[in-house]
């Protein structure tokens, strides 16, 4: 037993027991150990899952086992009265079992088999749990990684916990310490015995090994830990404790976060270190890498608990069962053989208090690393004491009971010795009782909780809250009070989680206790206890289910759920506070589990969920008249009881307020109906489809006069409807196959749905397995009763669009294979008529896309019915058609024969215009109701054609509409219906008259002052009549682009489908194809230049900001504005598209067609749009600011996509104009832009640096033309309001130049990290930088500018300089040019007038090329290479010649501008020329050709080298600026000129 005595851990036998304990053991426990290794042998060969399934088996079975042991022996006593009793203290001989016994203790060893047939499996934990062989393995690696080689089992108590899991059963192990046991508890027992043994030889040294786990623990190393032999823990002063803990820190600030076994965060070091650093939440679940350090905390932990518990009952003062109490001595031995007398085992509580006591020491050191493992150890110290209280409080119940029993007779006399022994017994168990709670509420209560739960960490505040909720359910009667229950009230206003999540299961452990006591009718905990603490916090606990955390609400939910089911909250009178808690269950900022709860929450309040209801239901069940009709009519009428209260309660919460009662969020019901399938009792309320479609039938909403009950009622019929549309999705997501629901739709939305499907299935448990045929048998249930009521439900809610809309959704669920049942024919028919009937009539949008989507499912579904969907559906295409043809026609009559009525009206002023729509042809006056209802008339068509266009639009979205229309008009011989061509020419025709009435016209060159209102002509129709019809013919235009697209599209694919667009290349073949293909003509490219008509008409309804902005309101309407907006912003999405559709790249394809449909002259467009984006970007940054709706969806990505699509051809100038928005455009806008940057890289790279230089010089210019003007000197100076003004202005424009700077840097940083990430880039950056520090150094005497102004345009090009720095030739290159450059500025004759503040700027470039300032070194003379590296860009960023203003910036150079003489730049008159719609100049790209005009020609000044180009600033053509109406260039692509001078944005 000595062997080990020098090392200092002494190995201990097994545990003494009496040999009554010993003889059970021997005979019940082993015998079922034995069959437990029997079935380990059989399953060796399992899976992890069942080992570990098994091991929970088995640890079942033991305590089944042992407690069958105990209560055998509590049987085996001869007294049947207070002798019975008797046995728990008394040792007895064992006793031979009869055969009987024998046999019934076989029995009870068989009910314990263990094996997956008897007991099922657990479920898997998730957050990194694994199963026992995964514990193994981590505890393993662990070992390898903290322990050195000369550590090991016999002397280092980490290697011993480290190695716990060696030889452990795979189940519990019963423990002699009075607790449920691990796996580990054995080997801990073992230890811990051993540290016992070492602690009765050398406390000090016991004290020191334990001393030593902690520190190594914790992350210190074999130098930290304390010599056993050297150190004497009571002589240390606190100077040497102090050195101690100090180096113990110093190195653990050095150890790797991956091996410290012990952090003050329970998840690990490696967990806190991602916490710290903002990888992860507080609150985030671990990772399976910290599996070893958490599983190694629970070793940790279990062993102090088994060390306390060891050294009560086995410590130096203690004794063993056979030993007697000294206060016995005096008691013979034949008192002592007396049967009726009984012993006290006496527990060495100075043992334990001296532990603790070490412990505490080591609680008050500032690491928390440090602190925390302290506060464990010294906590499950005092766990183990109060445990032994707990079971000591049992036996002294026991003994006072036998005590009352023996001296119940003997009231005078003295006592019989019986009595005598129990009171003595009594007396002895009260002063043990007594002093070990003194231990607990003074060393652990006093010493460690009441200064840790206000620790500074987070983590060790919640492990002493944890702790004391432990005590309350070991001694509820001593800690179950409010002395200590109103910690946990305190500290649920924590502020971290994790001590609020402590606080709040602290609060709920005892109504668990309660709960789980009650199914084993076991319960010592009283709750009244805690209506005080419970009613003076509820306030707070109410407010945590509102808390930022969600594992915080969901604990404080399920603590509210407990208190209202104990009725704690019966006398709750607050409504706001009731409110506030049930409104959980419809909140979509929580989680499931709250929902769920706040749910049961709320149907506990219900009275259609009372409890005796579903008693008298069970009962009757029960009594065998479940099967009776009338039974199975009564549990579905309790179900739409129940249905239509739960529907009335989520009503009333929807409707609660002043929101319109078409506005409500009917989406929120959904949340019911996901927590009703996850209530097991309840589920089927949303899966009997009989009950929820009656209640939906039988519901009506009857006009009471009562405003808000109607209200109630309207919301509680549309809440049924939507709960019965989510519940058939549930079902059939939980049922059917995958692609059931995915076949019908587009991939891009079938990816969305399947993933918000895989989401329903994960939490409606989907079956797994194959499938049969009983696994359809829901959705046949499912797919019969909807067919079976849905026509006529869609009959009785027509009128209620908010209901249709759920309605709707329903067919797509139905089983295909019912409609083809015969007794199905007359439903289905009914269903898809009443589908249609409701297309035809409604105008909502979610209603229409539904009827579409499913009507294209019906048809599309592979049943025999389905050619009577597609003849519906032509009839619907063909009524649509003629009703738009016909309403175009008749409107555009009725308007030409009112235009030749006013025609012949006299007009003299403008005042008689605008008089004269109120006169007769005859000269009489038209009344005012007249001329109303003409406008009345004039909307309702207008809105009527919106109508039957969107309905179209939508239809066209699903299938090909000039199928169904085409062959309607061929099968339609009664009446003549127009095919898709005139539909498409009668929407061209209608919308072009439309827009061109609308469309402002501009005189711009006729010598006028720009500024002048009398260039601008806004037509009669925005003066006069109805202004709000304007809106309703946006809508008409907006829905006609999106039809024609969508036609234009489904041409283009049938007729890629019809050539197969793939063909040899044989010359014969081309040759015949063009010549027997006319490609002008062909439908495809017909619609495709109907649509761009459209587009160019829509750009031209842009409004020019002329004048004073602040009067812009006095010239436009808000109509007005409201109307171009709209339409220009709808034209964008469409053109993008239709540039997507058409790519320039098929202008190389071998079939003719397919080079015929390239649409390569797009510029005109792409003028508009680019010019529509730039009149909005002050927009997108102000919605940025005030984070409003977010325009970059709808303008930036349109043009992103078709740049994209294009990029091989694409126009760098255009992309230019979306890389500006990289920064100060909001969040959206700069991720949008840096994706599009990444997919242009990965297209062609080279072309993307161009349009960086296209962006900043673009940038630049704007900037330039943005310098405030100087205050107006009075004759006393520039008063102080103009100087403030001025001053504001000032820094504004620095400030603007600041952001571009981070422009430049962005487009840099997006050209790889740490290097290039496209090798071709190297050459190109190189004349990239070379032509940026021309520009900033070129200058001419003709220009209009100073020279060196443009210098600060250096700061923007150093953003680049660290990928000049990467190749030395490239640095030489660059410095030769900057050198040549200064030098030539230098020699300049003006060059004394150039600031100070400009020369620095010069420095400062050089300094981030890390150029040093020295004089030009000789070189040898420059080769070929050199000059044609220098040129390589020169043709994309040459200067175009454009006067640019000078501006200042605090940093970036001195403010010097020289404007025009006439006050303002040329770049900026032609931007304003540029923006009128009558002259929409097409975005040429650098490589089209454009003639230029004398007055450009003359402006250019001379190229400085050969092959330079023109800039790639806003230059416009003045060959353009005149035309009224658009032109698409011709053959602008096909030159090779290389000017750069296109149109204007």
């Amino acid at each position: 037993e000595l062997q080990h005595r020098n090392i200092g851990i002494v190995i201990m036998a097994e545990v003494r027991r009496s040999s009554r304990t010993r003889q059970q053991a021997t005979s019940i426990y082993d015998e079922a150990k034995k069959e437990i290794e029997e079935k380990e042998a059989d399953f060796a060969q399992d899976q992890d899952s069942e080992i570990e399934s098994q091991g929970y088996a088995s640890d079942q079975e033991i305590n089944d086992v042992e407690t069958g042991a105990e209560a055998d022996g509590a049987e085996a006593s001869d007294d049947e009265s207070s002798e019975e009793e008797e046995e728990d203290f008394k040792p007895s001989a064992p006793k031979k079992a009869s055969p009987a016994e024998k046999k019934k203790k076989t029995q009870k060893k068989t009910q314990i088999k263990v094996g997956r047939e008897n007991h099922p499996k657990k479920p898997k934990a998730t957050g990194g749990t694994t199963t026992r062989r995964g514990a193994q393995s981590a505890l393993t690696a662990l070992a390898k990684k903290v322990l050195y080689e000369t550590e090991n089992p016999n002397n280092s108590l980490v290697a011993a916990l480290l190695n716990s899991y060696k030889g452990a059963s795979p189940s519990k192990s019963r423990s002699t310490i009075d607790q449920e046991g691990s796996i580990y508890t054995p080997q801990l027992e073992r230890i811990a015995r051993r540290v016992i043994e070492e602690y009765k030889n050398d406390p000090n040294r016991a004290q020191v090994l334990l001393l030593n786990l902690l520190f190594r623990s914790v992350g210190g190393n074999i130098d930290t830990n304390l010599d056993p032999d050297k150190s004497s823990l009571e002589d240390m002063d606190n100077e040497e404790w102090a050195k101690v803990v100090t180096d113990l820190v110093d190195v653990m600030r050095h150890t790797f976060a991956d091996r410290i076994l012990i952090c003050a965060d329970p998840n690990g070091a490696a967990h806190a270190q991602a916490v710290s650093s903002g990888k992860e939440l507080d609150t985030s679940e671990p990772g399976p890498a910290s599996f070893g350090v958490r599983e190694y905390r629970k070793i940790y932990e279990e062993f102090w608990y088994v060390l306390g518990s060891v050294a009560l009952t086995e410590g130096i003062a203690s004794n063993d069962d056979n030993d007697v109490d000294s206060d016995e001595e005096s008691v013979n031995e034949d008192q002592r053989q007396n049967k009726s007398f009984t012993t006290t085992s006496r527990f060495d509580a100075e043992v334990v208090r001296e532990l603790i006591s070490r412990m505490t020491e080591l609680v008050t050191v500032g690491q928390p690393d440090v602190r925390a493992a302290a506060t464990v150890a010294a906590l499950e110290l005092g766990h183990a004491v109060l445990n032994q209280t707990a079971q000591v409080a049992k036996k002294l119940d026991v003994a006072a009971r036998q005590y009352e029993s023996a001296a119940s007779g003997k009231k005078d006399g003295p006592l019989s010795k019986k009595a005598q022994s129990f009171k003595h017994q009594v007396d002895s168990l009260n002063r043990t009782k007594d002093d070990l709670e003194e231990i607990v509420t003074t060393s652990i209560i006093q010493g460690v909780f009441m200064h840790r739960y206000r620790d500074s960490s987070m983590y060790i505040r919640a492990t002493a809250l944890k702790s004391l909720s432990r005590m309350t359910l070991q001694r509820p009667d001593l800690f179950l009070v409010d002395k200590y229950l109103k910690y946990f009230g305190w500290m649920v206003s924590d502020k971290d989680a994790s001590v609020r999540v402590a606080s709040l299961q602290g609060l709920h452990a005892p109504f668990l206790a309660v709960q789980q006591g009650r199914k084993s009718r076991k319960n010592s905990i009283d709750l009244q206890q805690m209506v005080n603490v419970i009613t003076k916090f509820l306030p707070k606990l109410a407010d945590c289910v509102l808390d930022v955390n969600s594992v915080v609400q969901e604990h404080a939910m399920a603590l509210l759920l407990a208190l209202e089911r104990e009725t704690f909250l019966d006398e709750v009178m607050d409504d706001n506070l009731w409110t506030q808690i049930n409104i959980q269950a419809l909140s979509s900022e929580t989680t499931p589990k709250v929902r769920r709860d706040a749910l049961y929450f709320v149907m506990d309040q219900l009275e259609a969920f009372d409890e005796e209801e579903i008693a008298e239901t069970k009962s009757s069940k029960k009594n065998g008249r479940s099967k009776d009709a009338s039974l199975t009519q009564s549990s579905e009428r309790m179900m739409i009881q129940r249905l239509d209260a739960l529907a009335s309660w989520v009503g009333n919460a929807l409707s609660d307020g002043p929101i319109p009662i078409d506005k409500i969020r009917l989406q929120i019901a959904d949340y019911v109906v996901e927590s009703l399938r996850e209530m097991p009792e309840h589920k089927t309320l949303v899966t009997n489809w009989n009950a929820m479609l009656r209640a939906i039938g039988e519901d009506s909403a009857a006009t009471t006069g009562d405003a808000a009950a109607d209200r109630i009622e309207v919301a509680k019929q549309r809440v049924l409807v939507q709960m019965l549309a989510r519940a058939a999705q549930a079902e059939v997501v939980a049922v059917a196959d995958p692609s059931f629901l995915s076949m019908d739709l587009d991939p891009d939305e079938a990816d969305v749905e399947a993933e918000e499907n895989a989401t329903t299935a994960t939490k409606f448990k989907k079956r797994k397995g194959k499938k049969s045929t009983s696994a359809d048998m829901p959705h046949e249930v499912l797919s019969v009763a909807l067919l079976n009521s849905l026509p006529d439900l869609l009959i009785k809610f027509k009128v209620d669009t908010t209901i249709l809309g759920s309605l709707t959704t329903l067919p797509r669920y139905i089983l295909p294979s019912v409609f083809s049942l015969t007794q199905r024919k007359k439903d289905f028919t009914a269903l898809v008529k009443n589908l249609c009937d409701v297309y035809l009539e409604s105008s909502d949008e979610y209603v229409l896309q539904n009827i579409a989507l499913s009507l294209t499912s019906l048809s599309q579904a592979g049943h025999k019915r389905s050619a009577d969907v597609n003849l519906q559906l032509q009839r619907v295409a063909s009524t649509l058609s003629g009703r738009v043809i016909d309403l175009l026609s008749a409107r555009d009559e009725v308007k030409a024969a009112t235009g030749t009525k006013k025609q012949k009206s006299p007009t003299k002023s403008s005042k008689s215009k605008r008089t004269s729509s109120k006169s007769r042809s005859d000269g009489t006056e038209a009344s005012d109701d007249e001329d109303k209802n003409k406008d009345s008339d004039s909307k309702d068509s207008e809105y009527a054609i919106s109508s039957c266009l969107r309905r179209l639009r939508i239809l066209s979205k699903r299938c090909n509409l000039s199928e169904l229309v085409d062959e309607s008009a061929s099968d339609d011989d009664e009446m003549v219906v127009g095919t898709i061509g005139d539909l498409c020419d009668a929407v061209v025709t209608g919308m072009e008259k439309r827009l061109k009435e609308r469309a402002i016209k501009l005189d711009a060159l006729n010598g006028a002052d720009d500024d002048d209102e009398g260039n601008v002509e806004i037509p009669e129709t925005w003066k006069s009549g109805d202004q709000s019809i304007h809106e309703v013919v946006a809508c008409s235009v907006r829905e006609s682009l999106s039809l024609l697209l969508s036609i234009t599209a489904w041409k283009l694919f049938m007729t890629q489908k019809e050539y197969e667009m793939i063909i040899p290349d044989d010359e014969d073949i081309l040759m015949e194809l063009e010549e027997g293909d006319e490609t002008d003509k062909h439908g495809v490219i017909r619609h495709r230049d109907q649509l761009f008509v459209l587009l160019v008409l829509c750009f031209e309804q842009f409004l020019p900001p002329f004048g004073d902005p602040s009067e812009e309101e006095s010239m436009y309407s808000k109509e007005h504005i409201a109307f171009s907006d709209e339409v220009q912003t709808h034209a964008c999405s469409i053109a993008g598209d239709l540039r997507s559709l058409f790519s320039k790249d098929w202008a190389e394809a071998a079939h003719p067609i397919l080079r015929a449909c390239a649409l390569t002259d797009d510029q005109n467009i792409a003028g508009g749009l680019v010019r529509f984006i730039r009149s909005k970007g002050t927009e997108l940054r102000i919605a940025q600011e005030a984070e409003t709706i977010d325009l970059s969806p709808k303008l930036l990505l349109p043009l992103m996509r078709s740049i994209a699509s294009n990029w091989m051809h694409g126009n760098r100038r255009e992309a230019g104009v979306v890389l500006a928005h990289v920064t100060d455009s909001g969040t959206k806008a700069v991720k949008m832009v840096s994706s599009f940057s990444r997919v242009l890289k990965k297209i062609n790279p080279i072309r993307l640096l161009e349009a960086h230089m296209a962006c900043l010089r673009q940038s630049y210019q704007e900037w330039v033309n943005d310098e405030p003007e100087d205050p107006e000197e009075g004759e006393t100076g520039p008063t102080d309001e103009a100087m403030e003004e001025f001053e504001q202005a000032e820094k504004k424009h620095a400030e603007q130049f600041h952001l571009l700077e981070q422009q430049a840097a962005r487009l840099s940083q997006s050209l790889g990290v740490g290097k290039l990430s496209d090798p071709k880039l190297s050459e190109s950056i190189l004349g990239f930088v070379r032509n940026g520090i021309k520009f900033a150094f070129d200058h001419n005497d003709n220009d209009d500018f100073e020279l060196g102004a443009r210098l600060n345009f250096l700061s923007i090009m150093s953003k680049y300089a660290t990928w000049i720095k990467k190749d030395r030739d490239h640095l030489r290159m660059v410095r030769l040019d900057l050198e040549e450059a200064e030098e030539t500025l230098r020699e300049h004759p003006d060059f004394h007038e150039v600031p100070e503040e400009d020369k620095a700027l010069i420095v400062s470039f050089r300094n981030a090329l890390g150029i040093k300032k020295t004089a030009r070194e000789e070189t040898s003379p420059r080769s070929v290479t050199d000059d044609d590296s220098r040129n390589s860009m020169s043709d994309e960023y040459s200067d175009d010649g454009d006067s640019v203003t000078r501006a200042s910036i605090n940093t970036g150079g001195s403010r010097r501008r020289l404007r025009s003489q006439g006050g303002a730049s040329v770049a900026s008159v032609r931007s304003k020329l540029s923006s009128a719609p009558g002259s929409l100049s097409p975005l040429y790209e650098e490589d089209a050709s454009v003639e230029d005009s004398p007055d450009e020609a003359s402006e250019r000044r001379p190229k400085r080298r050969k092959g330079n180009r023109a800039s790639i600033g806003s230059a416009l053509s003045v060959s353009t600026m005149g035309q009224s109406q658009p032109t698409m260039a011709k053959g602008s692509g096909e030159s090779g000129s290389e000017t750069d001078d296109g149109g204007s944005y």
